[in-house]
């Protein structure tokens, strides 16, 4: 039976793995650094991290046939370095940084889809002329070429703003930045990406309309897409209040971005692995922009697939792991649809009170089809929780699945009633 080694693995995802052992009786998962101490973490340290893990490996009693990730920097890149020493099934670490680099892969897709690729350019953040002198229109984007998880990402709607910007970056973006040219020194970088360095920045026009993702997998130099799920954000336009499976945008719209995400997918050289491709419709003009490549399954979406079809994408993952073309089963699920949906706060504050486990699971067994994970803890500031986006502060995640879209936000506003969170700024309620 296989043994397939998780980086990161947590509760949530250790139980959707432990699902689908069970139901294939076939792979046997062994975890590989916990979750903890490779994410909400002060500093990212690959190399270290790195070391731990090949001792993990040697160690071993059995054989090592798989190592898979789900996690975003430097988690992607980790997983593909231990793949390639071990001679196991995986994309390389070049091809990895050709679609998650972000300057490097917006030169790819202006070359193959250059009607969904926004203008932009890169620049140095502590080079004020560099800043000062770009030729991009307001409102526009400015975030580190490698990032995650929207941080550090900021819309500049004028000067002011960009100077606003710039500050935040400047003390904030070495610490992605310092472990991520360790990774550059790992592969082969043309010397036009390498010459901005590990702390650049790219700034990009402003694209918007209807977000989605569309999931795939590359295997044996072949390209294929399912799945979209789209993301709901915010007024604010830069913050995720839910993602949702499936997709309510038109077929021919779907068709359109598979086509797209096919295409630039195979020109960076990517193979054995899922990826997920982040786009926007703009239902005004019809056009179809594409915003980001990531190397990985989205964790995020593994349970809306187990709810909606009956099989996590976690197994698209572990099939390409162990060298093998995927198999994906559609709408045999339990519900008709289903949604992660994040609790949020927007302005500072410190948690007063937090439901127990107990409470968790009444809330859960009151709303069926609902899982809670709650990432805060009495006295937590708010401000001090690491990873956050630039306008607000998760609280948690509520994963939902339902028969209608009316039916998701209901359950989900009842998982919010029932946990009575209790957040206080300078002594008011919220």
């Amino acid at each position: 039976m296989p043994n397939v080694y998780v980086l990161g693995l947590d509760e949530q995802n250790r139980h959707l793995l432990d699902e689908l052992a069970a139901s294939s009786g076939r792979y046997r998962f062994h975890p590989l650094l916990d979750h903890s101490e490779i994410r909400g973490v002060d500093e990212f340290a690959p190399r270290e991290w790195l070391d731990r893990c090949r001792r993990i490996l040697e160690a071993a009693p059995g054989s090592v046939d798989a190592i898979v990730s789900f996690w975003d920097f430097p988690v992607t890149e980790m997983a593909a370095i231990l793949c390639a020493e071990r001679g196991l099934p995986a994309p390389s670490l070049e091809s990895i940084l050709r679609c998650q680099h972000k300057y490097w892969s917006r030169l790819i897709q202006r070359e193959v889809v250059p009607n969904s690729t926004p203008p932009f350019a890169a620049f140095d953040p502590f080079d004020d002329a560099a800043v000062h002198s770009l030729e991009m229109e307001y409102p526009y984007w400015v975030k580190p070429v490698r990032s995650f998880r929207s941080h550090l990402g900021f819309r500049i709607g004028s000067e002011a703003a960009i100077d606003d910007a710039i500050s935040e970056l400047r003390s904030g973006i070495e610490r992605i930045g310092e472990p991520f040219e360790w990774i550059l020194d790992q592969a082969a970088v043309p010397e036009n990406i390498a010459a901005f360095g590990p702390n650049a920045c790219i700034a990009e026009g402003l694209i918007g309309g209807h977000q989605c993702t569309i999931e795939g997998w590359a295997h044996r130099s072949s390209v294929r897409t399912y799945g979209v799920v789209d993301s709901i954000r915010a007024p604010n336009r830069s913050t995720f209040t839910r993602y949702q499976y499936p997709s309510r945008l038109p077929e021919a719209v779907q068709d359109e971005m598979a086509e797209v995400a096919t295409a630039v997918v195979a020109a960076t050289g990517y193979d054995n692995g899922a990826f997920n491709v982040e786009f926007f419709h703009d239902p005004d003009t019809g056009r179809t922009w594409l915003l980001e490549i990531n190397c990985r399954v989205s964790q995020s979406h593994s349970d809306l697939f187990a709810k909606v079809d009956g099989t996590t994408n976690l197994a698209v993952m572990v099939d390409l792991a162990l060298g093998e073309e995927p198999q994906i089963n559609r709408g045999e699920g339990e519900y008709a649809c289903a949604a992660k949906f994040f609790l949020r706060c927007w302005h500072d504050a410190t948690v007063v009170s937090v439901p127990g486990p107990d409470q968790i699971a009444e809330v859960e067994r009151a709303v069926p089809g609902t899982t809670i994970q709650l990432q805060i803890d009495e006295g937590d500031r708010l401000s001090d929780l690491p990873d956050q986006d630039s306008y607000s502060y998760e609280l948690g995640e509520v994963r939902v699945g339902a028969d209608s879209d009316a039916d998701l936000r209901h359950k989900f506003e009842a998982c919010e009633r029932g946990l009575g969170i209790v957040l206080v700024e300078e002594g008011q309620g919220w």
